[in-house]
């Protein structure tokens, strides 16, 4: 899922989703994130 469909699914702002998506990144769980086509993806 892109950030827009996640920020629809879990009805969140767009900034919450990429605090959470930075949280992930940090405890390295790098491996879910994913950048495709500029898009970050998980």
């Amino acid at each position: 899922m892109d950030i827009k469909q996640l920020c629809e699914y879990f009805d969140r702002k767009e900034i919450t989703i990429r605090k959470a998506i930075k949280r992930i990144f940090d405890s390295g769980l790098s491996k879910y994130k994913y950048s495709i086509d500029g898009k970050v993806v998980i």
